[in-house]
């Protein structure tokens, strides 16, 4: 079962970051040739990268804290199977 959840939550953050990955590349490039393009516009729209780089962070963390959010469904599956025993 844990190692089911464990590569559930891999599987999750992997494809999350695959697929803001590219976009936020995009917006990079798009931000670099605005900028070098035309150098009196000093009012990029940087809101653009809040959404893509929030993604990818969830995705970083839900990689590298598997254990910790295994342990967390565990042990809420405990406590709810424990509170339905008791009623």
């Amino acid at each position: 079962m844990n190692t089911l959840l464990s590569l559930a939550i891999i599987i999750i953050g992997l494809l999350q970051i695959i697929d803001v990955l590219p976009i936020l590349i995009r917006q990079i490039f798009l931000s670099i040739d605005t900028k070098r393009f035309d150098s009196f516009s000093n009012n990029l729209d940087k809101s653009s990268y809040v959404v893509p780089v929030l993604k990818l962070l969830i995705g970083f963390l839900l990689i590298s804290n598997y254990k910790l959010i295994i342990k967390w469904i565990n042990n809420t599956s405990e406590t709810k199977d424990k509170l339905e025993l008791n009623e």
